[in-house]
């Protein structure tokens, strides 16, 4: 057998050399040369390793040789079990046709792939040129379309210009304003090129044509209309003549101006009708009238003129004291007359809604705008919100009213000017309720408040006892009978109760008086009106009481600071305010239901009320206090060690005790006995102590010094007792029995003293206090050192 080429050797699969390699007795591994045996040991190919290492003759031709054994065996063993197994030969000969199937397939493949990617001729460059020769041709037929729509916007637009010229001439505005917009939209056609001239010139001309339109239609309108008119008196005329066989009115100019060209010219005409109609509206003395007559020239023309005029001031009447025909039948004048003479149309024309593009469809939206945006409002402001009724008693007068209205705009439905949605008025007069609660929440803050800020402080005596608090007779019909209470019906149908509600005599302000008068009348309306508007009404008394609280400090503080009555007074009308909404409120607690219930009430608003005036007390107490014990601080002490001194004291014990007595003087007419003992007690308690502060604090007190003390405090304690003129004073003013004992010490003997003391009449004193008296009023001795002693030891 030849030896094997190199490349034979590198083919053959490593696995298959190991096996023979591992078969042949002859070439046992033993065998093997030693480089064999340590390629094996190093790469687990044999193919790779026999060809990296130098192998002998021996070796290669006995591995081929066991190698080509191996083979014929098996091509032996395939053909057995071929022979055996006939399927098999059928297998194997269908896979040799199908391999020989798809060689074929692949060669035509790669025919047909060459022929469809060949840059020059094949078939994906032919398509790609087609392609680019169809783009060319569409924009070249782009480009002749665009031409040919220019041409004909071009020639369009020519021969509106044309028979434009014509119209306007002959005056068919309508006729011209149908062909300007005819060529504004041929305008519109054009490209947007920049730089083209005759794009340029065509604009120009549009712009020229509506400037001769719009001049010729102002310059025929101001022939056929004219105005006088004011905020107090005019007149508005239009003319209707022949021209030619035409009738020539403003509905002709109206018309051509409603497209949308000179619509600008309509509404100076509009507003002039609307000037008209808050003329008639201000009062019922105002006039109203729609005349016809001849024109002095010689064209036939007839004259329409609107004339109106307002009455003077001195004559305006409430709208509630005037039939609502007055102000309906004006109102129909000046739409007629805007109808048939300003806009020259008739109403059956206007019925008929089968127009939805012309003329007659594009007054009546417009006249539907007006009327929603304009007429109705101004009636509404000017008329129906000044007769919603100011009292529950005239609420059903506005009844009249309000089928007028109803009245008014079906004869303008049916009259084809407004649809059912535009129903202004009908629509506010439904709603009468809410302008009603509205209005009267509006009247009573304004009421509240103008008498808020009076600067008025005139008072009532509240008297307890004969003078009951008087109860309104819609509050105690919602009150049960009580046990141990008269019931008397006084001479102002108002019920007076004893026991439950009882307000201590005092002086309340005429403000308070009158601003409980109208909330009370408020919430007797509330109680009459129906389940819905009581909580609303309810709510603007609750409104009032707000104001009250933020008007009267904001308005009056300069006045509580420095009158101590007014504070005072103030302090009572809050506390009144709170007593009355005690039993205000009564009626209203059984009547809301559902999701209301809880709501109408005034508990809220007597804690606020009574802390308000509480605040306001106490700030006085405490200024007044203040004043009183910087007038003693100016005294600089309260010795009397010479004339000047005892001067001094004198002074500021007298300027002290007079403050005091204008206090009481100007506190005892207003405020309730109890109240007055209590401020006035917690005043003279502040002062007594701190004159006892100042005395206790002098280190020496000579002998003739102590006894001008002594006169003072005496003259000073009598004198607050007197001002509380009550036997009970002691009880207000805590500190007067120590107070008194130390003017005593003044005059007494150091035995007296430790007597009383021994006997339990200084318990008020501290030690503390007790040993600066004694060190100041008596000379260092023995014995003073020994009752000193005493002393620390009492306790």
């Amino acid at each position: 057998m030849p030896a094997p080429k190199p490349s034979q050797i590198d083919a053959v699969p490593g696995f298959i050399v190991a096996e023979i390699v591992a078969a042949q007795p002859s070439c046992s591994p033993s065998a093997l040369p030693p480089a064999v045996d340590a390629i094996d040991d190093a790469d687990p190919d044999p193919s790779a390793a026999l060809s990296s290492q130098k192998l002998t003759a021996e070796t290669i031709q006995c591995t081929l040789d066991q190698l080509n054994q191996a083979i014929s065996d098996l091509s032996f063993e395939l053909s057995h079990h071929i022979d055996t197994h006939p399927e098999l030969s059928t297998f194997l000969g269908d896979s040799q046709r199908i391999e020989g199937q798809a060689q074929g397939y692949f060669a035509e493949l790669d025919r047909l792939s060459t022929e469809l990617h060949e840059p020059q001729n094949g078939f994906l460059a032919k398509l790609n040129d087609a392609n680019h020769r169809q783009q060319e041709a569409r924009s070249k037929l782009d480009a002749l379309e665009t031409y040919l729509h220019i041409l004909m916007s071009l020639s369009s637009f020519h021969q509106g210009s044309t028979v434009f010229d014509s119209a306007l001439g002959q005056k068919e505005f309508q006729k011209a304003s149908v062909i300007l917009s005819s060529m504004e939209g041929a305008l519109d056609q054009l490209p947007k090129w920049d730089d083209v001239h005759i794009f340029a010139q065509v604009q120009a001309r549009y712009d020229t044509c509506n400037q001769m339109f719009l001049a010729r239609l102002e310059l025929t309108l101001s022939d056929l209309l004219s105005a006088d008119t004011d905020d107090t008196s005019g007149i508005i005329a239009a003319k209707e003549y022949y021209d030619g066989s035409r009738i020539l009115h403003p509905g002709s100019i109206f018309s051509a101006a409603a497209s949308g060209h000179g619509a600008e010219l309509i509404a100076p005409w509009l507003r002039f009708c609307l000037r008209a109609l808050e003329a008639v509206l201000s009062s019922p003395a105002s006039s109203c009238s729609v005349t016809t007559e001849p024109d002095s020239s010689d064209r036939g023309c007839l004259v329409h003129r609107l004339k109106y005029e307002k009455a003077d001031e001195s004559s305006e009447a409430p709208w509630s004291q005037t039939s609502p025909d007055v102000v309906f039948s004006r109102l129909k004048e000046i739409m007629r007359f805007l109808v048939t003479h300003l806009f020259c149309f008739d109403l059956t024309e206007i019925k008929d809604k089968s127009d939805t593009t012309g003329y007659t469809h594009i007054f009546r939206e417009r006249f539907r705008q007006f009327y929603a945006g304009d007429i109705a409002p101004r009636v509404i402001d000017k008329y129906l919100a000044k007769c919603v009724p100011e009292s529950l008693e005239q609420l059903d007068g506005f009844k009249i009213v309000s089928q007028a209205c109803s009245v008014f705009e079906n004869e303008l439905l049916s009259g084809g000017l407004i649809e059912d949605q535009d129903r202004k008025l009908s629509e506010y007069c439904s709603k009468i309720d809410e302008h009603f609660i509205a209005q009267t929440t509006l009247t009573l803050l304004e009421k509240v408040r103008a008498v808020l800020v009076k600067s008025q402080y005139d008072t009532v005596d509240v008297k307890e006892g004969s003078d009951q608090v008087l109860l309104p007779t819609w509050v105690s019909n919602c009150i049960p009978p009580l046990a141990n209470t008269t019931i008397a019906v006084q001479a102002t149908e108002a019920v007076a109760f004893d026991g439950l509600f009882q307000f201590p005599s005092c002086a309340i302000s005429a403000r308070t008086v009158k601003f409980l008068k109208l909330i009370s009348s408020t919430l007797s309306d509330a109680l009459k009106v129906n389940n819905a508007s009581t909580p609303k009404l309810f709510d603007s008394v609750r409104e009032a009481l707000d104001l009250y609280r933020i008007v009267m400090p904001s308005v009056h503080s300069t006045k509580f600071d420095s009158v101590p009555q007014l504070c005072m007074v103030f302090h009572n009308d809050c506390m009144y305010i709170a007593h009355q909404l005690l039993y205000l409120g009564i009626p209203f607690q059984t009547f809301a239901l559902g999701s209301h219930k809880g709501v109408l009430s005034f508990t809220d608003s007597v804690v606020e009320f009574r802390r308000l005036g509480e605040r306001y007390f106490n700030m006085q107490l405490t200024r007044q206090r203040d004043s009183l014990i910087q007038s003693i601080a100016e005294a600089d002490g309260f010795g009397m060690q010479d004339d000047a001194r005892e001067a001094q004291v004198s002074k500021t014990i007298k300027l002290v005790s007079h403050q005091l007595k204008h206090l009481a003087k100007v506190w005892k007419s207003v405020l309730p006995d109890y109240l007055f003992l209590k401020a006035m007690g917690l005043l003279v308690d502040a002062v007594m102590e701190e004159i006892l502060t100042e005395v206790e604090g002098l280190i020496d007190i000579s002998k003739d010094e102590s006894l001008k003390l002594n006169s003072a405090l005496i003259e000073f304690e009598g004198e607050c007792i007197e001002l509380l003129r009550t036997q009970d004073y002691q009880r207000y003013i805590p500190i007067v029995n120590k107070f008194h004992h130390l003017a005593l010490l003044m005059d007494s003997s150091f035995a007296a003293i430790m007597e009383r003391l021994r006997a339990g009449e200084l318990f008020e004193f501290s030690n503390g206090e007790l040993t600066r008296l004694i060190k100041a009023l008596f000379s260092d001795t023995p014995l003073r050192a020994k009752n000193l002693e005493e002393i620390q030891r009492r306790r």
